[in-house]
């Protein structure tokens, strides 16, 4: 039986294959680093400061997800946040970009406010409660809500 794992043509019967596939994944798990940042905690900069200079796509992309309950799909995040409605909304992960970067200046640490994950060849964004979670960080989602309502 012949087979591709990660690009690469191997050989062999069916029980020797799901082994090497087996080894690869256990590999692949292993080796990924471990995440390094923390949850920006918007209490201890005030919101205010948080939102005083924000450009309106950033701010249209925070109230996306947060009228999404905290949690989202790519695909939706973009048409919602795109000009037209249609699914060109690729300048999301460069706004998201730049909120990382202002959470991380305003605390002085390497924190985000919003996280991704991929799940079943789909990608999320969420408000994480801690790295690589799709559960929503409560306080921050709480104080977001009623500050742009």
């Amino acid at each position: 039986m012949k087979a591709k794992i990660n690009g690469i043509e191997v050989e062999g019967t069916p029980q020797e294959i799901a082994e090497l596939i087996e080894i690869q994944e256990k590999s692949s798990k292993s080796k990924r680093p471990k995440s390094s940042w923390e949850v920006f905690e918007l209490k201890d900069v005030g919101l205010d400061t948080f939102f005083n200079g924000l450009s309106a796509p950033t701010r249209k992309l925070i109230e996306v997800i947060l009228d999404a309950k905290g949690h989202i799909v790519e695909d939706e995040l973009y048409m919602k946040t795109s000009s037209d409605g249609t699914n060109d909304g690729k300048n999301a992960r460069g706004i998201l970009s730049g909120i990382t970067r202002r959470c991380g200046t305003l605390s002085g640490k390497k924190t985000k406010l919003i996280s991704c994950y991929k799940k079943d060849d789909k990608w999320y964004f969420n408000f994480p409660a801690k790295p690589d979670s799709k559960e929503t960080h409560d306080d921050n989602f709480n104080l977001l809500t009623s500050y742009l309502k």
